[in-house]
């Protein structure tokens, strides 16, 4: 991260040193390439379900059921710095710009939770804790650009299209039922997959010479959503057991920053 924002403020000065010399920009056509920092903040939703039954081979009680959903059941808000890499085409015609863009980066979103309560049956006041967390790493984008040049050397746009990331889902759930050696239950799981999604936002791009533009640029992005399922059960136990299923989704905004050399 360090090493993209260090090359993308030297990107930034080379173009604002350059930009006197360099003779009045006329085009936005060709192909370009360059780098982005920036900010995101998410919004995820984790929902919890589990079985239950009166007897083996159920763990939980269905007078349990309710609190065990609910204490897994809440919003996350994760948010992070964000980095990469851009590169795209444009064609103009007349005061339109139309054209492709691909980028590539980092996106480390993660935020956890914990919901605790006790039994109300089946051991009543005995305590349990119930966790989930949500977490991305990458995020590679593939999207269509359309803009106006305000001005020769401004270009207004609006931009969408597709939205990769890894979305990694995880819970856990732990009780403290110690009214026999081995009597306390727990579970832990986690799900990662690869998540195609769909992104729209807007930017602004300024034109410093024939060379090098520098651009601020907002997304949404929304990816779905991704589930895992814990085995929760008691060593005292082996033939009790229930499934605690946490499912979270993935919205997020971001905003950044960039510079691009064009050829």
């Amino acid at each position: 991260m360090r090493a993209t924002l260090a090359a993308l403020l030297g990107a930034i000065s080379v173009a604002f040193s350059g930009a006197a010399s360099a003779g009045t920009p006329n085009s936005w056509e060709g192909f370009y390439a360059g780098a982005n920092i920036g900010y995101a903040w998410g919004s995820s939703g984790a929902v919890t379900t589990t079985d239950c039954g009166t007897f083996v081979p159920f763990y939980f009680a269905c007078g349990n059921r309710p609190g065990v959903q609910a204490s897994g059941t809440g919003s996350l808000s994760p948010h992070g710095v964000t980095g990469g890499v851009q590169a795209g085409y444009n064609w103009q015609e007349q005061a339109w710009v139309y054209g492709g863009a691909l980028d590539f980066g980092s996106f480390n979103l993660s935020k956890s939770r914990t919901g605790a309560s006790t039994y109300v049956v089946a051991a009543p006041g005995v305590p349990y804790a119930t966790s989930s967390s949500v977490d991305s790493d990458w995020l590679f984008t593939a999207r269509g650009r359309i803009g106006w040049t305000a001005m020769s050397q401004l270009l207004l746009y609006a931009t969408g299209g597709l939205a990769l990331t890894n979305l990694e889902v995880s819970n856990a759930f732990a009780d403290a039922n110690n009214v026999a050696p081995g009597s306390a239950a727990s579970g832990v799981s986690s799900h990662s997959k690869t998540k195609a999604g769909w992104t729209i936002g807007g930017g602004a791009e300024w034109m410093l010479s024939r060379s090098w533009t520098v651009d601020a640029e907002y997304l949404f992005l929304d990816f779905g959503s991704v589930a895992t399922s814990a085995i929760v059960n008691a060593p005292a136990s082996p033939g009790a057991n229930s499934t605690v299923v946490t499912s979270s989704d993935l919205t997020a905004h971001t905003v950044r920053l960039g510079a691009n050399y064009r050829y």
